[in-house]
């Protein structure tokens, strides 16, 4: 039940040695979850790596043809009524088409969310049905035979237990290859990877990029443009640019230039890809020489910091992202998006750009800038300050650490980038610097493959 009903569903789905199951209060949809709120009553034990993008009817399915009771209670609040049913109608059908509807049951009964007798006694019927096919009445009712005391196993825990950190035991780490297997084919190495991160990272992202014009169509047809005075305004000004990120996600970046200049004129840009600390202020003092009259500087905030900052204190936020992973993503794989989106905007807007936008990062967001560069076109160095080669300070995006390796993350984007390390990167440069010295490997202006 509950936390055991997730791992009747688990277990049941994975292992056809399952003979038969009876989950209670242990599903519900998706809509549930994340619509009507019901992942705030849960732990971690209830939910998958939902890679594919599965509602849980696709995990109960896994169990047909194979008897199935769905049992739960009918004031659930955090298994509610209407999802359970929904689960029901979806996955009936499929044991249908398996020729097997008399396996699959479901039992409603009167209650909360408690393991209630009148569960116990359906329970005990349908195994006692299935596994020794008897249909006689259940004479004795659930009754407990042990206090929690009496099975206690340990005195004291191992001092050498795993389990603490066993999760990082179950998935295996993607590992960086050699620099030989690489060079044997360097497109089929970069084209797989980048595959491979669309396919198992970042699956959820939109199939289309929305409100997306090339330049030479009408400008700004679907992005809302504000002025507004800034400091110095004398020498600078800054514009506004309202977009969609994707549906229902409005986000802005700010484009501060020389006043003797327009948006269509600019010719070089740079982007700030920003935690929502204000970067601009490291420009504050204003000299006329402090950009060449032909540049300008881009700001952008991706999703849930800074002026977009979701509202709640870090339960709240927790909650947050785990809906993100509940739909086949989370809530950092979709900044990644939302960089690739502020670059097309700026290239939308700033219609003389001579090149693609230079790209910086502050802090925890560099590891999605360099993501972000792997699909969209930029120009310029990328400065590796706090790129790690422990993928704990990894950002958070689905089978990133099992699919692609620090070391390879820096040599995708010296594929097509340049890059400078620091001291503290340089344990993650030294694999695209070896890759480098190799006279095959693509230099900085070279013929690059295009972009994913």
């Amino acid at each position: 039940r509950s936390g055991g009903g997730a791992y009747s569903w688990w277990i049941a789905a994975l292992d056809d040695r399952i003979q038969c199951a009876v989950p209670v209060a242990g599903v519900t949809s998706l809509r549930d979850h994340v619509i009507n709120g019901c992942v705030e009553g849960h732990c971690d034990c209830m939910y998958m790596a939902n890679t594919f993008r599965w509602d849980y009817a696709t995990v109960a399915a896994l169990v047909a043809p194979r008897p199935l009771l769905i049992s739960n209670t009918d004031k659930d609040t955090i298994f509610p009524l209407e999802g359970v049913i929904d689960i029901h109608r979806q996955v009936r059908h499929i044991y249908e088409l398996h020729g097997a509807g008399e396996n699959l049951g479901l039992q409603i009964t009167e209650g909360p969310h408690e393991d209630t007798q009148e569960l116990h006694i359906h329970a005990f019927r349908w195994f006692n049905r299935f596994l020794k096919h008897d249909k006689s009445m259940i004479e004795k009712t659930a009754v407990k035979f042990f206090e929690p005391e009496q099975l206690k196993v340990f005195a004291q825990l191992p001092t050498d237990e795993i389990n603490t950190t066993i999760d990082e035991k179950f998935v295996l780490q993607a590992r960086v290859p050699s620099v030989d297997d690489v060079l044997k084919d360097q497109d089929a190495w970069y084209n797989s990877r980048l595959g491979q991160l669309r396919e198992r990272c970042f699956r959820a992202w939109p199939d289309s990029d929305p409100d997306w014009k090339p330049a030479t169509e009408t400008r700004l047809e679907s992005l809302s443009v504000e002025e507004f005075e800034l400091a110095q305004q004398e020498i600078w000004q800054r514009v506004r640019i309202h977009f969609e990120s994707e549906s229902h996600v409005p986000l802005y970046l700010d484009v501060v230039f020389s006043k003797e200049k327009t948006l269509e004129s600019l010719e070089d840009a740079t982007m700030i890809v920003s935690d929502g600390k204000d970067p601009l202020k490291s420009y504050g003092s204003g000299s006329r020489s402090l950009l060449p009259q032909s540049a300008c500087i881009v700001v952008f905030t991706p999703r849930g910091m800074g002026p977009h900052a979701w509202q709640g204190d870090e339960a709240k936020q927790r909650q947050i992202r785990r809906r993100f992973q509940l739909i086949g993503t989370t809530a950092d794989a979709q900044r990644v998006w939302d960089i690739r989106r502020a670059i097309q905007v700026t290239r939308q807007v700033c219609t003389s750009l001579k090149a693609a936008p230079v790209i910086r990062g502050e802090q925890s967001l560099e590891v999605l800038v360099l993501l972000a560069t792997l699909f969209e076109p930029t120009d310029g160095t990328q400065v590796l300050s706090d790129v790690t080669a422990d993928p704990k300070n990894w950002p958070d995006i689905l089978n990133l650490t099992r699919t692609i390796t620090p070391q390879e993350l820096v040599a995708l984007v010296a594929f097509r980038n340049e890059i400078a390390d620091t001291p503290q990167s340089q344990e993650v440069s030294a694999f695209a610097k070896k890759l480098m010295v190799d006279s095959r490997w693509r230099a900085v202006g070279g013929n690059r493959p295009a972009h994913g």
